[in-house]
């Protein structure tokens, strides 16, 4: 029942992202999405021999966010991880920065040429065409993070794996 509901609500968010719709956001504990996160990527991880090891920063103060859009951004980010390679090891972080609270998500799989960093965003672009990637996974999370005030980035090289880091800002009553 709640995996309906949570489709629902991505489906929702999806058609309200195609309308450029601003979402519903409230304060949210950053590490709370990632266990959510978690949880429902854990039978993915463990079915593609991956493991998942968190670095989680304690008292963090609260986002002004979205769970169900910051849920689907590390879900697709932490897929995206899982697919690079079989084994994956894959650390997911979280610390308050000066700009604000960051997410990073760390993989040891095949990295990213130059060229592959510089449209992982773009709308429609994928490493993985041959293995059914649509191209929408990164384009919707970087449109999603910018809908939230915030950033997000990608370092990485080939053979030497990637990060994906979130920085969103803290909560302005916090």
């Amino acid at each position: 029942v709640s995996e309906s509901r949570r489709a629902s609500e991505i489906i929702n968010n999806v058609l309200k992202f195609a309308r450029a719709e601003p979402s519903q956001k409230a304060p949210v504990a950053i590490n709370e999405v990632i266990l959510a996160t978690q949880r429902l990527t854990n039978s993915y991880v463990d079915r593609h021999g991956a493991i998942l090891d968190f670095d989680l920063a304690q008292d963090l103060p609260p986002v002004l966010a979205n769970t169900t859009q910051l849920v689907q951004v590390l879900v697709s980010i932490v897929r995206n991880a899982v697919q690079t390679r079989e084994n994956t090891n894959i650390k997911i972080q979280s610390r308050l920065t000066p700009e604000g609270v960051s997410v990073s998500v760390s993989d040891n799989g095949v990295g990213l040429t130059q060229e592959e960093r510089e449209h992982i965003f773009d709308p429609f672009f994928t490493t993985r065409r041959t293995a059914g990637g649509t191209g929408l996974g990164m384009s919707i999370s970087h449109t999603i993070v910018e809908e939230h005030h915030g950033r997000i980035s990608v370092q990485s090289k080939k053979g030497s794996g990637t990060t994906i880091t979130i920085v969103l800002p803290v909560e302005k009553s916090a």
